[in-house]
Order: structure tokens, then sequence, then C-alpha cells
């Protein structure tokens, strides 16, 4: 191709950006693989036609399709919601598009505050702060801001990162397995690569190993308690394993949970506190490690 076809066709391709920018933006959108497909926003009337919309629920069933029933840290609160964008360019100045992503459920996107964290910060997945979430280019997945990631194919994570995927979007999470750790911590394994320098609270599974039966859970604590990690024993239960809860306690997340009465102080004994969850399948009364 002669240099007079070559500035010919780069100018040909240049208009064709200029006339269909927002089309053109939008297809790479859609199409890229890393990016989830969420429901498009609704207008005034088919939001008014929805009466569960912004009400509380307790689980799925209490909102009308297509809306979600999920936490909102805005109002304290699960709420049904609708999906409020589709790219960052659907939401105000200084807001981005999240997606929200729920098991068998489908996706929203809402309009939440940009970031302002670096990789390897701990974050919120809901951000009411830009010092709470992670800045442009990175996503905050398992309480920390990481850089997204195939975990089928080579990673791009750097060193001292894993690949992490799941139900959610891929992204980088800390990996200590292969590094020091300072000397008031220890590396602690979540699961598979993804491990973390932290204190441990609770009952430590490491070094104290579960009775026959039961399984090490491991939960992250909160972005306020630091970098650590709450575990303790637990019986599995659920649709992969016959073993079933004794009185007095519920299946939750594919382990035993110890039920409490909020009203009771100290029913969980020293360590562990009584929570009220609410979720899509309703709400459970039990028994956390840590704060």
């Amino acid at each position: 191709m002669t240099r007079h076809a070559q500035a010919l066709a780069l100018a040909v391709a240049l208009a064709l950006v200029c006339a269909l920018g927002g089309s053109l933006s939008w297809w790479w959108w859609r199409a890229s693989p890393a990016t989830p497909r969420v429901q498009p926003p609704l207008d005034r009337a088919q939001l008014q036609a929805l009466p569960t919309y912004k009400r509380r629920c307790r689980k799925q069933s209490d909102c009308d399709g297509p809306l979600l029933c999920m936490q909102d840290p805005r109002r304290a609160g699960w709420r049904c919601l609708a999906s409020e964008c589709e790219t960052d360019f659907q939401c105000q100045p200084g807001l981005v598009c999240m997606p929200f992503i729920y098991p068998g459920l489908p996706a929203i996107g809402l309009c939440l505050v940009q970031g302002t964290l670096e990789e390897g910060d701990s974050c919120d997945h809901f951000p009411l702060r830009a010092e709470w979430g992670c800045r442009p280019g990175l996503r905050c997945k398992s309480g920390f801001c990481g850089r997204p990631c195939d975990p089928d194919g080579s990673s791009n994570c750097p060193d001292g990162y894993t690949c992490r995927g799941g139900s959610s979007l891929p992204s980088c999470v800390p990996s200590c397995m292969r590094s020091q750790c300072p000397p008031e911590r220890r590396c602690v394994q979540i699961d598979g690569e993804f491990s973390i320098c932290a204190t441990v609270h609770g009952q430590d599974c490491d070094l104290q190993p579960c009775p026959q039966g039961q399984s090490c859970r491991r939960m992250l604590g909160s972005r306020s308690q630091g970098r650590t990690v709450n575990m303790w024993c637990a019986v599995p239960c659920g649709r992969e394993t016959s073993s079933a809860c004794l009185p007095g306690f519920t299946c939750f997340e594919g382990y035993c949970q110890r039920l409490c009465d909020e009203s009771v102080p100290g029913a969980c004994g020293p360590g562990a506190r009584c929570a009220k969850l609410f979720g899509p399948e309703g709400s459970l009364t039990i028994c956390l490690t840590g704060e």
C-alpha cells in the first residue's frame, strides 16, 4: 500500500471514530469479556410501575422483577434496587458505574463515588467516600483494590498478587505465599493463592487444627480492623454434604452457624458477636467471629 493510500485509510478510520464515537465506545464496552452485562436503566414511568422499587426487602421474592434485593449502605439496609447505569457516561461527574453481581440473579449497575485508593489498599465494594473506593482502572475484590485479570489465561498480576475469579469480576488480590511478612504478622492463606500478612482473631485453625468432621473458616476483618483474619471451626452443610446441623445451629453459606438472640448480652461468647443478617433468601441472627 502506498503512503498516500495509508494516509487515506487512516483518515477514513478517524472520520468513522469521530462520527460514531459514542456507538463505537459502547460496542467496545459491551464486547469486553471482563465487563459484565448489567440491566439497562429504567425510565421514570417504568420505575413507577414497580411498587417495591426502593422499598426494604429481606429476600429476592420481596422485589418486583427486574429489581434486585441487595444491601444498600446509603440507607443502612436491604432494598429493592434497579440499575442506574450501564456505563460511566450515564453517571454524574465524580461518579462511576459499578456493577453488582449476585449468582443466579440479574446484575445491575449503580452510580457510586469514584475512589482514590491504589492497588493493594483495603477497600469497600460499595464505597460511600472516595477514600474508601479504588481509583479508576482498579476493582475492589475480597476487600482489596486490584487490576482486572483473566483467571483462565496468563495472569497480568504483579509480583505479590494472584488472579482471583469467582462469581464476580476477576481481579488481582494479594498473595504473600512467596514473600516474607513483618515480624508482628504472618502469611495467612484465605483460599488458594489468595493470602495476606495478617494477625489472627478467634480460633487459629492453622496452629490448632479443627476436630474431625469440621473445617476451618476464614473471613477477612473489616477495613477498620486492618490486616486481620477471623478464624473458627464449623461443620460443613448443604447439598454437597450429608452432614446436618445440630439443634441451635443453621446452615449458612455452606457451614453450620450458631443461632443467637441479639437481646442476650454475650450470647456468642468471647471473640464473637450476635449479628442479624439480611440476604436474598431471608434473614438470620447468628454468631460471627470478630468485630
